[in-house]
């Protein structure tokens, strides 16, 4: 044979479908932040503990046994939007004279958290400090779920004032 020739007729048509299924997954990547027990230095009025810097304790003898903060990672495929609150207020966890319990989200990955989603929900700026409150507070109206853009960090600042609750 020198040539083969020939060609196809159909009389249907063929069809491929999928669906891909929408997970809402998030993960606390590093979900303990611990100072250890301690105390505000004799003769100070307060201490100040932060996860954000590398000098975390002033005033006092805490010794943070990891630094950065929380880390939360959107592990989904899908946009989630992270809304905080907590059990307890600065003056009902630390007490005493003038305690600030306050956090921040940062974007560990540009780009991360968008404090807007588009259609007018806006959260809170971030890399600011706010307070830790009984209400529920918007901080991250859109988390990414891209790999290079789906993780942000959690810091927390904290006063505890030398005559606070033990």
């Amino acid at each position: 044979f020198s040539k083969i020739s020939g060609y196809v007729t159909t009389t249907s048509s063929a069809e491929v479908n999928l669906t891909v299924e929408t997970l809402a997954v998030i993960n606390f990547t590093t979900n303990v932040i611990n100072f250890g027990s301690g105390r505000v230095n004799s003769g100070a009025s307060h201490a100040a503990l932060t996860t954000f810097s590398t000098s975390n304790v002033t005033g006092g003898n805490w010794t943070l046994q990891t630094a950065g903060g929380l880390r939360l990672q959107n592990i989904g495929n899908v946009n989630v939007s992270l809304n905080f609150s907590a059990a307890k207020n600065a003056a009902d966890f630390i007490g005493g004279t003038g305690p600030q319990f306050k956090w921040n989200i940062t974007n560990v990955e540009a780009n991360s958290c968008l404090n807007t989603t588009g259609t007018g929900d806006t959260g809170l700026n971030l890399n600011a400090f706010y307070d830790v409150n009984t209400t529920t507070t918007n901080f991250c109206p859109r988390l990414n779920y891209l790999d290079a853009a789906d993780t942000i960090r959690i810091d927390f600042n904290i006063t505890v004032p030398a005559d606070s609750k033990t």
